[in-house]
Parts: C-alpha cells; sequence; structure tokens
C-alpha cells in the first residue's frame, strides 16, 4: 500500500469550517492519512478528522454559532453575529470591563463543545499521529505537543490551550498558563516534519497569526489554499460556514487535478475545449475576427492573431494551452459569473455564453482597472470569445 500523508491545517476560527471541505474531497479521492496536525482550531478539527465521523463534523459546522464557542450577552448579537450599534455600547462596555476582570471572555461554551464531540479514546485507538502546537503564556516559547506522549484524559485541556485566542481565558494545564498557537506558528508544517513525515499536506485557510511559510525542502508537500474568502474568525454564521466548507472541497479537488479552472472550479471537457479551438481556423471566423480587432484599434494579423489575444489577457489566464479555455475563464471573471459552483462542462460553456451575449461592451470596473494598471484592452479577449460563440451557434453572418 503506498505511503500516506500527513495532514498539516491551519487556525483561523470560523475559517475551520475550511478543513471539513478539504477533508470531504480527500475522502472521496481515497487519500489516506497517517497523521493530522494543526493550531488552534486546526488541532480541533485534527481530532474530528482523526475520529472518522465526516458527517457528525459537517453537522457541526454548517451550525455552528459563536455562542457555542463564547459567552456573549443576547444584546450583542443580530443573527447569530456579533453587532455594534449605540443601543448596546453600553452592554459592550460593561462586558469588556468584566471580562477584564475575569482575565478574559469566558470561553465554557467551547470547553463543553470539545469535550461533547472529542472521543479521546477512539481517537487513540486510530493509530493517527496528532499533535498541536500552543504558547506558554510565562515566557511565549512554544508547547510542541503529540498525543501519544499525553495522559489518557488530558487532550480536551491541550485543544483548549491551542485556541485560546487573544483575549480569552487562558487555560491552565499543571500551573501553566497558555495562549493560541497561532502566536508562535499558526500553519505548523514543522510538526509533521519533525515527526519524520515527507509527504504533508498542507491547509492554509488565511487565519489569523504568524503564518511561517514552511519550509518544505526535502519533503513532498502539497499546499491548499483558500481562494476565495467569506468573512472573519469570528463570523459563526451558518451561510458562510457552508461557503467554507464548500470552497475547501473545490480547492482540494482542484489541487489534487480532479477539477479544472483558475479561479473558476469546472470539469473541462478537452474534446469540447478541441473543436471550439478548431473553429478559429475557419475563413468566417477569422473575417470575424479581423473586424472585432478593428473595433478595438489593435492590428489582426492571421499569423499571430492569438499571440497578440493573449497579450491582452493576465498572466494566470495567457498561459492556459487552450485559448479557448483562457478566454472563458477571463470572460467570467470580467463578467462576475458566480465562482463558488462546481461547473460540469456544458453548464460552464452554456454560464459563460449566456454572460457573453448579454455583455453590452461596457467596460467593468474589473477590466478598467486592467486598463489602467497594464495598459491592455480587455474588451478585445471578449469580443473575440463572442466571436467565437456565435460561430459555434452558426450564428455568424
Amino acid at each position: 500500500m503506498a505511503k500516506g500523508y500527513a495532514l498539516v491545517l491551519g487556525g483561523g476560527g470560523a475559517k475551520g469550517a475550511y478543513h471539513i471541505g478539504v477533508w470531504k474531497a480527500l475522502r472521496e479521492m481515497g487519500i489516506r492519512l497517517e497523521a493530522i496536525f494543526g493550531t488552534s482550531v486546526g488541532a480541533i478539527n485534527a481530532c474530528l478528522i482523526g475520529q472518522g465521523d465526516y458527517f457528525r463534523a459537517e453537522q457541526l459546522w454548517s451550525n455552528l454559532s459563536i455562542t457555542q464557542v463564547l459567552v456573549l450577552p443576547p444584546e450583542l448579537l443580530q443573527n447569530g453575529r456579533f453587532v455594534l450599534t449605540k443601543k448596546n455600547l453600553p452592554v459592550l462596555q460593561s462586558f469588556l470591563k468584566n471580562a477584564l476582570k475575569e482575565g478574559g471572555l469566558d470561553t465554557q461554551p467551547l470547553r463543553q463543545l470539545i469535550e461533547a464531540y472529542l472521543d479521546e479514546p477512539k481517537l487513540r485507538r486510530s493509530g493517527l499521529d496528532i499533535g498541536l502546537i500552543s504558547v506558554k503564556l510565562s515566557d511565549f516559547s512554544p508547547l510542541k505537543v503529540f498525543l501519544s506522549e499525553t495522559k489518557p484524559g488530558t487532550w480536551a485541556s491541550y485543544l483548549l490551550a491551542s485556541a485560546a485566542f487573544p483575549g480569552f481565558k487562558s487555560p491552565r494545564i499543571g500551573g501553566t498558563s497558555f495562549i493560541d498557537g497561532g502566536l508562535y506558528n499558526n500553519i505548523p508544517h514543522e510538526l509533521a516534519k519533525q515527526r519524520g513525515y515527507r509527504r504533508i499536506i498542507v491547509v492554509d485557510n488565511s487565519g489569523i497569526g504568524n503564518n511561517r511559510p514552511p519550509e518544505i525542502a526535502g519533503t513532498d508537500t502539497v499546499y491548499i489554499k483558500n481562494t476565495m474568502n467569506f468573512g472573519g474568525e469570528f463570523d459563526f454564521v451558518p451561510e458562510i460556514l457552508q461557503k467554507w466548507i464548500k470552497l475547501g472541497y473545490y480547492d482540494t479537488l482542484q489541487t489534487f487535478g480532479a477539477i479544472q479552472g483558475k479561479r473558476y472550479f469546472y470539469r473541462k471537457n478537452p474534446k469540447a475545449l478541441a473543436k471550439f479551438d478548431k473553429l478559429f481556423e475557419e475563413a468566417a471566423v477569422l473575417k470575424s475576427l479581423s473586424q472585432a480587432f478593428a473595433k478595438e484599434q489593435v492590428r489582426f494579423s492571421p499569423e499571430n492573431w492569438q499571440q497578440e489575444v493573449r497579450h491582452h489577457l493576465p498572466d494566470e489566464y495567457a498561459f492556459l494551452p487552450s485559448l479557448t479555455e483562457a478566454l472563458m475563464e477571463y470572460a467570467a471573471y470580467t463578467l462576475s459569473v458566480p465562482r463558488l459552483f462546481l461547473y460540469e462542462w456544458n453548464d460552464w460553456e452554456k454560464t459563460v455564453k449566456k454572460h457573453i451575449y448579454d455583455w453590452s461592451g461596457k467596460t467593468s470596473a474589473v477590466s478598467l482597472f486592467t486598463d489602467l494598471l497594464k495598459g491592455k484592452r480587455t474588451h478585445l479577449p471578449l469580443q473575440v470569445l463572442k466571436v467565437l460563440f456565435l460561430a459555434s451557434d452558426r450564428l455568424l453572418s
């Protein structure tokens, strides 16, 4: 059996929902894990993943609320979010004053949540190597701790220590106070290397903290990074959490090549792309392209017009092998096609085509900004793609 991976999960509060989407994709692709290391919420999710109950974890993260993490006055919350108004400002002032006296915000709900979902005996029986990072409050030195080296029944306390965000009450273990491990290393790739793992998957969900670039020399490291952002560390709102889960799933599939796209997510159809690219050789298409170039005041040459079009595309699209795919990606971004979807090819083609046909030729904020910065005529790729779609629908005059 091929060796599995060590999974490294970054901190990030509510952004930890992203980890669940990553896990879903890894499960579908049959990628085996040998170890899981995390900081803060990454440490908590390392346990959920290690216990193997995906659906329970997904249900938790799809509906998690801020009141399951902190004790907060209801006057400060609206629809699950912290909201500050003139009316509740006195409540906030009194709350913070009391919290300061008590040594920080009360995380008793988080402790109860961890104790409810952590099955430490099951986690120990899993055989997975589990580890986390916290920081000693006395001297801000790191504590690197592994499940196999701790006494049974103590792991929940270490999880709380790793997730003690600044401003929270500092958990104590054996007389030592701790604060969030993200202050030392929010993405603990070093734990995997320290334990001897060389096949490593890093999940960076843009959490606040010391996001040290991992030293990947001598390792086979796959780096998964969120390609969109939906809110901050304390946006425990179901709608936002579910977006994070979906994005983690798509980003992971894309990183491993199971789906395609740059800013978008779709399953590529090579035959359909080849058919589109072939249309560029038709005389009627070349004639219409020359007219499109003239409209944009760009010189048209039958020999190198494709290179000219690529010159007007951002680099992330310009070097895609298929010009059609490059044009569709760019058009989708410029014309604000919804991004958080996994498009099957036919749906992707229809969606981009609809936006191109509806396009009025007005300069969007995105294309205007690109024009100003790069001196490129961003309408040219859109005009070319419109000609291509008209040709595919046999609508060229």
